[in-house]
């Protein structure tokens, strides 16, 4: 099977998992709108690389460039253009995520008179996790936290060209059900070397990510409603 197709299948899993959440009654919560922008960002993707099976034709780019192409040439666009859309598409996810954190945690400190919203990202985590003040305290796990600095620091990474410049991030863990593994795999961002993560890895991390999230609302009341702030510039109006 080809990098592509591979790369398609891993982003396929993920989509119909995130297709079956089960919505709250309001469509504007905070808890709706991340899962649904991280599904449309997926969905995104998916899209992106089915079309993109021409790439690998050579047909395809006679009359499009002004040279005759190798199948050297060919493979290296085609490898250009995965980690093109993998990196937009980790992107769109990290965006959600970094966004339905500071979203949840600016409620609670509005509601409850905390200050745990952090300009750091890593830092609210951490302070809604270990702060016995906060709704979330002790709802993940170390393991489960270390899932978390993996994901950020992974994104970090890309301020660097793609180098871990902070001190090593390591995790040997194995979700149950997960939809990639059955056994455990290391996860490991190593000061000075640059990230390594395989693109099953990173469909891992995003699973897992996606499940804590929904662990982490699951202390949300369900009668409570948190807007998301893209609600305020129509987000779930209709498009024509």
């Amino acid at each position: 099977m080809s990098r592509r197709k591979e790369t398609l299948e891993g982003l396929k899993k993920l989509s119909d998992f995130l297709e079956g959440f089960e919505e709250f009654s309001n469509i504007d919560d905070t808890r709706n709108v991340t899962q649904h922008s991280i599904y449309l960002a997926t969905q995104n993707a998916v899209f992106s690389l089915s079309m993109a099976a021409h790439l690998e034709n050579t047909e395809f780019y006679k009359g499009r460039t002004l040279c005759e192409l190798s199948p050297n040439d060919i493979e290296t666009n085609v490898y250009n253009y995965l980690g093109f859309i993998k990196d937009a598409w980790f992107n769109g996810v990290f965006i959600a995520v970094e966004s339905h954190i500071r979203t949840i945690t600016a409620h609670y400190d509005e509601k409850n008179g905390t200050k745990l919203l952090n300009d750091n990202i890593k830092a609210t985590i951490d302070n809604l996790i270990q702060k016995e003040n906060s709704l979330f305290y002790q709802a993940l796990d170390e393991n489960e936290l270390k899932f978390f600095r993996l994901f950020i620091y992974l994104r970090n990474t890309m301020h660097n060209i793609g180098k871990q410049n902070k001190d090593d991030q390591t995790l040997c863990y194995v979700h149950k059900s997960s939809l990639f593994f059955d056994e455990p795999v290391n996860l490991e961002l190593i000061k000075g070397n640059f990230n390594n993560f395989k693109a099953e890895n990173l469909f891992y991390l995003v699973e897992q990510i996606i499940l804590l999230i929904r662990k982490l609302d699951a202390r949300i009341d369900k009668s409570e409603f948190i807007v998301h702030p893209l609600v305020e510039i129509g987000y779930n109006e209709q498009k024509i």
